[in-house]
């Protein structure tokens, strides 16, 4: 007879089948059933056990239907779910089916339907969260601060249930589970337990006694695309600078997808790359915390003697030099540097069994050691570690065989340079490079250091030798590099567009670098100097070629300071930025949002006249995957054009709050509207923002019974026909003034202006300009920059047909839009006490004569022009403190090819204290100029009062003391040298 499976609380237990087994065990049931039972000691309702349920089940709370007999229940059938009945004699062996809840599985391994637990936001409102990290989609839509609380409820990690019995007594363990060192894996692997195919567990990185602390779970790589998102930001921020590129980024991209990244490189990525992703507080503590887990597990493996460990100790230098603690970075250089030697990684003995783009990973990072080698030395060769001597690996190979996997062989440190194509990358030129600028420090220093005794055995042939031939070395390292890395005009516009171009600016301005560190100790004014008795001791006619190149083309040579070495620097990385820009001053990408993309070909002379003026155009729909407004905290495009849409809502991407942030960092956008299209939602609550009110029905139809086409309107009257634009205000510019022209404008849409000061009508069509000088354009006809309507011939009603400007005005529209006209800079600002050479002092003197200049250009579509101020304007200086104590008009006084100058001359006010030199000049259509400078002004010293003397006014007072004195003085003279009279004699 075949007894009932007794079901325990781990699951079903298989009895034995003979009848003495089956014997004992029912005298064991008798025997517990005729003992008396004892009273419950607690009175509340025990839970039914139910013999016929499986694990499963009981997991998911669900009703189960029973032991179907060596197979599955129906519900684990149904879900394909784990369950105990499927093989009853491989219970013993088998392990609990229970799985660690994540963010997308419940503890039985089925699909979440809702999320894990709400944030704080969507709690407190009630409201469903979609339980997306960083933040979820509601906190993403409205802006909002998003914070998981964790939960209450803590579970212990329990290996999933096996299939089959294993033979090994000591299986390998898969990369989701524990480490033996104390580390948990962020690796986000498939689940092997159930949930289905693509449904991933995302354990956390942490120590393993801590695994179930409350904050724990927020707080470390949770999910994929967070991993993602640091790499991308690590691609395209850090892998090209110096010696950076040791992270292969096909595999790691590869291993993060199929979840077997290694979690301490995951860590040690997001670590580096965390202050691009979220510069905030929030971003800093993730970052720190994801170095601290690094340290952990690197002093946990100290005893081991691997390369794995050393891109480990590469990322977490690169983190702590970021962060600043140079504690840190010069300890675990120490170790990782010693480490690196004891491999003999520089001598390029590597591990066989290696593919080559492992074994070039491991040459990159002895580089990158080598680069922070020398960055840590600071000029002192006795602090070297990594001679270059001994760095006998090939430099950085080319990029594309690096990806490939393609074996080459690249240049060593000091071969000479090879023909193009070249097997080495940007990686290779700027190792080079602080090769070359590292031995400049070291001679300078050694110069500058020089003193006492070691005067007289310094030999100024050798320091000609060395300058000489570290001069001659610059100059074959310039002419090695390839015709596309040199610097020009098409390199710059070819590397700003690409993610080369952090390598790109590093290369040219150290290389500038270069040429100044090896000259500027030669000249005076330096913190630190050669001694002048080693500079007497060099030949002058080989030092005097040199200088000229270095000082400016004056008759004596002004001192440059370090300061200004580092003005230099940032000078030539704002060169190349604002070389590489369209002829926009704000920028050349534009983001052109349309109903469909194919609706760009009705537009195609619009677009191209934007595109000929050197703009970037790219189309995309409210409806576009991975369309983004801002990335890493910085602008995606520079302006928007809005086409008319049929969606009521432009989507989470182009919410009105995102568009107001736009504007607020200096975006520009361009809408067009339709009466035949309503406008979106979005675009009402931005216009809402700007005091421009649409009808309730977000759209109206303009119609003018008196200004109408009459060829193309005769019934409808609802393409109109106006003259255009006028001069607005006498303040403002005329750049929209078109005597004569004509305009087209088919279907207008309606709009009401608000109180604004900052609104100027255009046609009925209202610019708006922010106080940032961001412009926001409101086209109420989008059919007038349709292909038919540039150039259309129109005629009002008893009127000839005319040519409308419907093209030209379309440009101004846009150009001045996009900030290629009307755009006012301030190049430099002068003042200083009249007739004296000292400009911009911090301290005058009351009632002092001082002469105040301002120098001011505007952007005319492709150069900067002198700014002339329109007819019947000024442009006023007011010298105030609390409140204006001189207002007067700038007049110009010089007009150069680029700038005009203006100025003026005021007398200081008799009164002490902090005031501003103030120009406040806000046009219409112009760009705003704030310009404050504040200085002190002080009472007059004691010895700066004019002499009693001097005033005219005290003649008399003098006079009557010089009498007094002069009267005084006599007396007393008359009165001592005078004789008295003699006396008579005795009397009786």
């Amino acid at each position: 007879m075949e007894l009932p499976a007794v079901h325990g609380a781990d699951g079903p237990v298989a009895l034995a089948a003979n009848s003495s087994d089956a014997a004992a065990a029912a005298a064991a049931a008798a025997a517990a059933a005729a003992a008396p039972s004892p009273p419950p000691t607690k009175r509340r309702r025990t839970a039914p056990v139910l013999a016929d349920c499986c694990r499963t089940c009981r997991l998911r709370k669900v009703k189960c239907s029973g032991n179907p007999g060596n197979g599955p229940c129906s519900n684990c059938a149904r879900l394909e779910l784990g369950c105990n009945f499927a093989s009853v004699d491989l219970v013993e062996e088998a392990a609990v089916s229970r799985t660690t809840p994540s963010h997308s599985h419940t503890e039985a391994g089925t699909l979440r339907k809702r999320a894990q637990r709400a944030c704080s936001q969507c709690h407190s409102h009630k409201t469903k969260c979609s339980g997306d990290l960083p933040r979820c989609k509601r906190c993403e839509a409205a802006n909002l601060p998003c914070e998981y609380t964790p939960a209450k409820r803590r579970f212990t990690n329990v290996r999933f249930q096996r299939p089959e019995k294993s033979l090994d007594t000591h299986p390998p363990a898969p990369a989701s589970v524990a480490r033996s060192d104390g580390i948990i894996s962020p690796t986000l692997s498939s689940s092997s337990g159930g949930g289905g195919p693509g449904a991933g567990s995302a354990t956390l990185l942490t120590e393993a006694s801590s695994l179930n602390a409350d904050g724990l779970r927020r707080d470390i790589l949770a999910r994929k695309h967070l991993i993602l998102r640091h790499m991308d930001a690590y691609m395209d921020n850090v892998y090209w600078l110096p010696s950076q590129g040791f992270v292969h980024p096909d595999s790691t991209y590869r291993d993060i997808h199929a979840g077997t990244l290694d979690p301490v490189h995951a860590a040690g990525i997001c670590a580096v790359a965390s202050s691009f992703v979220n510069p905030t507080e929030t971003g800093r503590e993730f970052a720190q915390r994801c170095s601290t887990q690094i340290e952990l597990y690197l002093f946990q493996n100290v005893y081991k003697f691997s390369d794995d460990l050393l891109i480990l100790f590469a990322l977490n230098i690169t983190f702590n030099l970021l962060q600043g603690s140079f504690a840190k970075v010069w300890q675990c250089f120490g170790i990782a540097s010693r480490l690196m030697l004891g491999l003999r990684i520089n001598w390029h003995v590597l591990p066989r069994g290696r593919s080559f783009i492992q074994q070039e990973s491991l040459r990159r990072i002895g580089w990158h050691f080598f680069h922070m080698d020398r960055m840590l030395a600071g000029g002192y060769d006795e602090y070297i570690c990594c001679r270059a001597e001994n760095m006998t690996i090939p430099l950085p190979c080319d990029e594309s065989a690096y990806r490939e996997n393609r074996p080459v062989v690249a240049e060593r440190l000091y071969d000479k340079p090879g023909k193009p194509p070249s097997s080495i990358n940007m990686h290779a030129f700027q190792i080079r490079l602080i090769d070359i600028r590292h031995r400049i420090q070291v001679i300078t220093k050694r110069l500058c250091s020089a003193s006492g005794t070691n005067l007289q055995y310094v030999d100024a042939s050798k320091i000609m030798a060395d300058i000489n031939g570290l001069q001659n070395e610059l100059t074959r390292f310039h002419s090695s590099l390839p015709p596309d890395v040199l610097l020009c005009d098409q390199s710059i516009a070819r590397y700003m567009a690409l993610p080369e171009r952090p390598g790109y600016v590093f290369l040219h301005c150290h290389l500038a670098g270069c040429h100044i560190d090896l000259y500027r100790y030669f000249l005076p004014g330096q913190k630190e100097q050669i001694p002048l008795d080693i500079l007497r001791k060099l030949p002058q006619l080989k030092l005097k070629p040199t200088l000229p190149a270095l000082l400016p083309s004056t008759t004596a040579p002004a001192p440059i300071t370090p300061a200004t070495m580092q003005s230099l620097i940032s000078l030539a990385v704002l060169l190349f930025a604002t070389t590489a820009a369209a002829l926009s001053t704000a920028g050349h990408r534009v983001l052109v949002v349309l109903d469909q993309v194919d609706h760009q070909h009705a537009y195609t002379r619009f677009f191209g006249d934007l595109k000929a003026r050197g703009f970037d155009l790219s189309y995309e729909t409210p409806r576009s995957e991975g369309l983004q407004l801002f990335h890493l905290g910085e602008r995606n495009y520079h302006h928007l054009v809005f086409f008319p849409t049929k969606v009521k809502g432009l989507g989470p991407n182009l919410t009105p709050s995102l568009l107001v942030d736009f504007v607020k960092a200096g975006g520009n956008i361009l809408v067009a509207m339709s009466s035949t299209t309503p406008a979106s939602t979005s675009i009402t609550a931005l216009l809402s923002e700007l005091d421009v009110t649409l009808p309730a029905e977000r759209t109206g139809t303009v119609v003018d019974h008196f200004n109408y086409d009459s060829e193309s309107a005769a019934e409808a009257h609802d393409v109109l026909v106006l003259d255009g634009p006028t001069k607005m205000r006498s303040a403002a510019k005329d750049f929209f003034t078109m005597p004569g022209a004509v305009l087209a404008l088919p279907r207008t849409s309606g709009h009401v202006l608000g109180q604004s000061k900052l609104l100027t009508p255009l046609l009925r069509a209202p610019p708006t300009a922010r106080k940032n000088s961001a412009r926001v354009a409101v086209l109420g006809s989008v059919e007038m920059l349709r292909d038919e309507w540039m150039d259309v011939t129109v005629a009002r009603p008893g009127a000839a047909k005319t040519k409308s400007e419907n093209r030209e005005f379309a440009k101004r529209l846009s150009g001045w839009t996009f900030q290629e006209a009307c755009v006012l800079r301030v190049n430099s600002v002068e003042h200083g006490l009249k007739g004296q050479n000292e400009t911009n002092p911090a301290i005058y003197r009351i009632k002092t004569d001082v002469s105040y200049s301002i120098s001011i250009s505007e952007y005319s579509w492709d150069k900067w022009i002198p700014f002339t101020l329109p007819e019947g304007d000024s442009l006023q200086l007011e010298f105030s403190m609390l409140s204006p104590f001189h207002r007067l008009p700038l007049l110009p006084k010089l007009v150069t090819e680029t700038a005009t100058i203006f100025g003026q001359d005021l007398t200081l006010p008799d009164q002490h204290g902090i005031f501003n030199f103030m120009v406040d000049y806000k046009r219409p259509l112009s760009t705003y100029i704030e310009e404050k400078r504040t200085v002190s002004v002080r009472h007059m010293a004691h010895d700066e009062w004019p002499r009693s003397f001097v005033i005219s006014g005290a003649w008399p007072w003098l006079s009557g003391i010089a009498t007094t004195v002069t009267g005084f003085v006599a007396f007393c003279a008359i009165w001592m040298y005078s004789k008295p009279p003699p006396k008579g004699g005795k009397k009786a």
